[in-house]
C-alpha cells in the first residue's frame, strides 16, 4: 500500500513497453485481417490498448483503424513498420509543450531571489 507522502511516480508505468510490444506481435500475425479492440479488452483483458495503439503511431507505426459492417468495435491492422523507431519520451507534458512541468522544475529558494541574496546592498 502507497504512503501519502510518498509521491505518485510519473511518466510511462513499466508494464506500458512489453504491452506495446505484445499488441505489436498481435497486429503482426494477424495481418491484414487485423486484431479486434473487442478482442484485445474482452479476451486478453487489454484495457488500455487504445493508449498501446496510440504509442505504437507515435513510435512510427501506421495502424488502420477499420470499422467493419456488422462489427461493434474497431479493428487495428498494421500496414507499415518504421525503418527506425521515433524515441517516446513517456511524458505527454514535454512532448506537447516542449518544457518541463512547472512542479518538476527545480525550486527556488530564497537565496536565489535578488532581494534576499545580498546583491541589493
Amino acid at each position: 500500500m502507497r504512503s501519502e507522502c510518498e509521491p505518485i511516480p510519473r511518466g510511462r508505468p513499466e508494464w506500458a513497453s512489453s504491452e506495446e510490444d505484445w499488441i505489436l506481435d498481435l497486429l503482426r500475425k494477424a495481418d491484414a485481417e487485423g486484431v479486434s479492440r473487442e478482442y484485445l479488452i474482452f479476451t486478453c483483458r487489454s484495457t488500455q490498448c487504445g493508449r498501446a495503439i496510440n504509442s505504437l503511431e507515435k513510435r512510427g507505426y501506421v495502424i488502420e483503424h477499420v470499422k467493419l459492417a456488422g462489427e461493434n468495435y474497431v479493428r487495428y491492422v498494421l500496414r507499415s513498420e518504421p525503418l527506425r523507431e521515433n524515441p517516446v519520451s513517456g511524458n505527454w507534458y514535454v512532448e506537447k509543450f516542449h518544457r518541463l512541468r512547472p512542479s518538476d522544475r527545480p525550486k527556488e529558494t530564497s537565496a536565489d531571489l535578488p532581494l534576499f541574496n545580498g546583491a541589493g546592498k
